[in-house]
């Protein structure tokens, strides 16, 4: 069976290489001993670790998808743009707003007053609320990479594929032909947490 190219002819992103986990076991440790910490300033403490572990392993990896999406349909030399750097920039704030709004629940949840299985289950609650965030945001930036990258090359018109199965990359449709100049960060996939949904080139 035959695998999508990119524009240099190599196998293009598979969407499970761009929707990781953000979830480690640094981050699982942290997480259960959030509820256990004995007064405030060690909850406070505990929260704004976490905030910080979290934003920064968010920003890597939808910066990743970001560049992925571009070096699929760009040169190299793209990411030295300063209209590129400015269009990733964008959707990585995008991208973390939707993060931020979590971490006030998590800090209200450690200094509540209930007992620590209670915190910890509303804790993992948004956890995975949080990895739908990375999946759904990860592919956004996959695409929007995807779409600057046409617009760098010259492009007038973007595709958009699903995959069929992401272990081999195929395609199992293509939509009709989008104007890149009508398009902006809310129109493009993903449209639901498990979409693999990509922007694709036109020929």
């Amino acid at each position: 069976r035959n695998s999508p190219k990119n524009q240099h002819g190599t196998k293009s992103s598979s969407s499970r290489s761009i929707r990781q986990s953000v979830w480690d076991s640094d981050l699982d440790l942290l997480v259960k001993h959030l509820p256990n910490a004995m007064d405030k300033n060690s909850q406070s403490a505990y929260v704004r670790a976490f905030e910080g572990v979290t934003r920064d392993k968010y920003r890597r990896m939808l910066g990743s998808a970001f560049d992925k999406g571009l070096a699929d349909m760009s040169s190299p030399y793209a990411l030295s743009n300063g209209e590129v750097l400015k269009n990733k920039n964008a959707v990585l704030a995008f991208g973390l707003e939707y993060v931020s709004k979590l971490y006030s629940e998590i800090e209200q949840i450690s200094m509540s007053d209930a007992d620590a299985s209670e915190k910890l289950n509303k804790i993992n609650a948004i956890k995975y609320r949080l990895d739908t965030i990375q999946r759904t945001e990860s592919m956004r930036c996959y695409n929007w990479g995807a779409i600057v990258g046409l617009q760098y090359e010259g492009h007038q018109q973007y595709g958009l594929s699903i995959e069929q199965d992401s272990d081999l990359n195929e395609i199992k449709a293509c939509s009709m032909p989008h104007s890149l100049g009508e398009v902006n960060m809310l129109s493009i996939p993903p449209w639901h947490p498990n979409s693999t949904v990509k922007v694709v080139k036109v020929n």
